[in-house]
């Protein structure tokens, strides 16, 4: 960027050098046209100020990393600054729950991150869509706390959550509220992370219920919803953790006592 425009476009030669406008005591110009007043003059006047406030060695010109940190480039240096400038601030820590798959793990985390596709986040990275508005119920834009916590679907799930477990399920704001409530009960850490299980597939199943309803044109069937998370949590619980044994029965009724201590 040239910051006096119109300095450079007087000036004879463009590729000229400090020391060959300044001797140490005054300027040398070579202008195409004398100088006598208005905003070129205004200008020289910045820049000759501008210039005079630094102190030159003499040395070679070189490139120096201002990172704010160190003045030489590293990798890890480099890494850090792009970290701090895209990765988002305050988030949870990562969350890996061995009793589920990977890849709802990995959506689980990218929920965390606010980094899942909804139509909020397109809008914010300026791709054209048409609405903001949630595709499914029409009540409000659709971003993560909407989709898996207060769309009329969600409630729902919640609510059957809440009387499956036998537990009392408060009003979150945020999806972090989710994590510290799970960490808060009074529950062994197996039985925790059986409940925290649910809630992750709960999750999935909302997310592919909503793709589905979007690109798939399917119609909305939301009693499968609550079919498809007890027979997927179990599923998932169960093939994963070969040294305990629960029946489906006994999951079905209450999943969170069916898990040994």
């Amino acid at each position: 960027m040239i910051r006096f425009l119109r300095l450079f476009l007087l000036e004879s030669n463009k590729d000229c050098k400090i020391s060959e406008r300044w001797n140490g005591q005054n300027w040398i110009w070579n202008w195409n046209r004398p100088i006598e007043g208005g905003m070129s003059f205004a200008h020289l006047q910045q820049l000759q100020s501008t210039i005079l406030e630094y102190s030159f060695s003499g040395l070679s010109d070189k490139w120096i990393w201002d990172s704010g940190g160190i003045d030489v480039f590293t990798v890890a240096e480099a890494r850090r600054v792009i970290d701090d400038s895209t990765l988002p601030d305050g988030v949870c820590t990562t969350r890996w729950n061995k009793y589920i798959p990977r890849k709802a793990n990995i959506f689980y985390w990218r929920c965390q991150l606010n980094r899942l596709p909804t139509r909020v986040n397109l809008v914010a990275k300026g791709l054209d869509v048409p609405s903001m508005i949630c595709s499914i119920c029409n009540a409000d834009m659709e971003d993560n706390i909407h989709l898996f916590i207060h769309r009329n679907v969600a409630v729902d799930l919640w609510k059957f959550l809440g009387e499956w477990c036998d537990i009392s399920c408060p009003s979150f704001i945020q999806i972090e509220d989710i994590v510290t409530w799970i960490g808060s009960l009074n529950l062994s850490l197996i039985k925790r992370s059986g409940l925290e299980a649910i809630i992750m597939t709960m999750w999935w199943l909302l997310w592919n219920f909503r793709n589905g309803v979007i690109f798939g044109g399917q119609s909305t069937k939301r009693y499968l919803l609550i079919d498809s998370l007890v027979d997927y949590s179990y599923n998932w619980f169960v093939f994963r953790n070969r040294k305990i044994s629960i029946s489906c029965v006994s999951w079905m009724l209450n999943p969170i006592l069916s898990i040994p201590m």
